[in-house]
């Protein structure tokens, strides 16, 4: 069991209340004995909006007021510089309080996050001095009971732009923070990165959302992002790299984020419904969005007597222990499907079903068309790959009630030399999305599986002379034979229900 911090901002109005930090055994918390519970806790000089985190080894991250804050200079913010680790008799360990050096501090702090020894800090923007804005990134060598830190510095961003909320999962490699200016309406982003990301932000970390979201946070198992826009709709996304997975309505008649809130599960998402105007006959909503088989989610509504503000989930539901979201490779037959084939060129490898290869075209396939069309996964399918001496053909199939609209998106895209998808998917010039495959057998091919007139003949010869007993060995024969020739020229089924058929001539016997 691990440790439970409370961070306390306290009061800046006098008579002032300084703030202070507690530090709760988890083990222990239910004895209701708070002496016994505490494992540290202290009194901070002057007041601040602040962060406590346990670190291992009896290690505790305590934020800083700024000293103007302390010597309550007017105007002085009450967003933090830095931090101190002490151990659990107070004793500063490691300084990270130090606003002269970008490596070492935190300039107008806000949201952080840990993923086991990690911890992540959102900082502000400075405009004297660029290198102080971005993520401060601290890492606890718990061998040599050690600190190092660093800063991913943000790219190019309109002024006033930060990140102010920082999302962890344990079960996750990284985080996900929000950026944008949060005193205004600019659209925001939001941003995936890790202890391994480089010191200046890349645009394939960056996810651009048309307006500002509710809320984000990890589902239960670390795979997928939820996020809750304020039209009513909640986005999945897969982080790494960003792909939207599902965009599912949600919420009716939804037009801000006020008195709705999002509770995150395993494999499920809650949003509760407490707005005045949504409430019929005392009745509040919670909304319960499934998202075991993310080509289909399914909203189930639960009418609540009273206002739901905040939610948490205890517990792993039953028959859930285990699973993780998917989209499978192939659509629910309760879809309208509208598909196409498509070529590419130079693509090495052996596509053969179940490969490596394979599952990485199908992947890349739907996460390119996807992006350049703003589309979630679950609307596009590969049904089919055929590969052949030169690249490959690809069955593409768009799902559901906007295929139609998809699928026009996706020709005139095709018809434009730089568009978004030709870039992505390097298509040639000349490429455009057929009906059927024109790599496909025709009936002329077919002819090689037909017995010969001549065969035919000699079988007739073989009957009326060898009698019944030859007849009915040749015929089973020849059936052995057929069934064997069609056997070899179907395409086969690979593990995840793509077909695949190689281009390579079936030899005859």
């Amino acid at each position: 069991m691990g440790q439970i911090a409370a961070f306390c901002d306290g009061f800046f109005t006098l008579p002032q209340l300084n703030s202070s930090a507690y530090f709760v055994s988890e083990a222990m918390i239910s004895s209701g004995d708070v002496t016994s519970s505490t494992r540290f806790s202290t009194n901070i000089q002057g007041t601040h909006h602040g962060v406590a985190v346990p670190i291992a080894d009896g290690h505790y991250l305590i934020s800083q007021p700024t000293p103007q804050r302390v010597a309550r200079v007017p105007g002085a913010s009450s967003l933090p510089n830095g931090f101190h680790i002490v151990n659990v008799n107070g004793d500063l360990i490691h300084s990270l309080n130090n606003d002269s050096d970008p490596q070492s501090s935190c300039i107008g702090f806000h949201g952080s996050g840990h993923i086991g020894n990690d911890f992540a800090f959102g900082c502000d923007q400075v405009a004297s001095d660029p290198q102080h804005g971005g993520i401060l990134l601290v890492t606890y060598d718990a061998g040599s009971q050690t600190y190092t830190s660093r800063k991913i510095n943000y790219p190019q961003l309109p002024s006033g732009f930060r990140t102010g909320t920082i999302a962890d999962n344990k079960y996750s490699s990284s985080f996900v923070g929000n950026i944008g200016n949060f005193r205004s309406s600019a659209p925001p982003y939001l941003v995936q990165f890790d202890v391994l990301s480089p010191p200046l932000m890349e645009e394939s970390q960056l996810l651009s959302l048309p307006v500002r979201q509710c809320t984000f946070k990890f589902e239960k198992s670390g795979k997928h992002i939820l996020v809750m826009m304020p039209y009513g709709s909640l986005l999945v996304y897969t982080a790494k790299p960003w792909t939207l997975m599902a965009n599912v309505s949600v919420v009716p008649d939804m037009l801000s984020c006020t008195n709705v809130s999002l509770v995150e599960g395993h494999t499920t998402a809650y949003i509760l419904d407490a707005r005045p105007g949504a409430s019929t006959a005392g009745q509040h909503k919670m909304y319960v969005v499934d998202l075991t088989n993310l080509a289909l989610p399914s909203v189930r509504t639960v009418d609540l007597d009273y206002p739901p503000f905040l939610g948490a989930v205890a517990g792993v539901p039953k028959g859930h222990q285990c699973a993780e979201p998917l989209v499978p490779n192939l659509p629910p037959s309760s879809l309208s499907v509208l598909s196409g084939w498509i070529y590419l060129t130079s693509h090495g490898g052996n596509f053969g079903p179940g490969s490596a290869e394979m599952s990485n075209l199908i992947f890349e396939t739907r996460r390119n068309i996807s992006l350049a069309l703003s589309a979630a996964v679950n609307q596009i399918y590969v049904l089919e790959v055929d590969q052949v001496s030169t690249g490959v053909y690809i069955h593409v199939a768009f799902a559901g009630e906007e295929s139609s609209d998809l699928v026009s998106r996706f020709i005139s895209q095709l018809g434009q030399p730089s568009s978004a998808l030709r870039t992505m998917m390097a298509l040639d010039e000349s490429v455009s999305f057929e009906s059927s495959n024109p790599n496909a057998p025709t009936d002329d091919d077919d002819d090689e599986d037909k017995l010969s007139d001549g065969a035919i003949a000699a079988i007739v010869v073989v009957t009326i002379v060898a009698g019944l007993a030859a007849l009915a060995a040749i015929y089973f024969a020849c059936q052995a034979r057929q069934t064997r020739l069609k056997y070899e020229k179907a395409p086969a089924e690979a593990k995840d229900g793509t077909k695949h058929r190689s281009s390579s001539v079936v030899s005859q016997a």
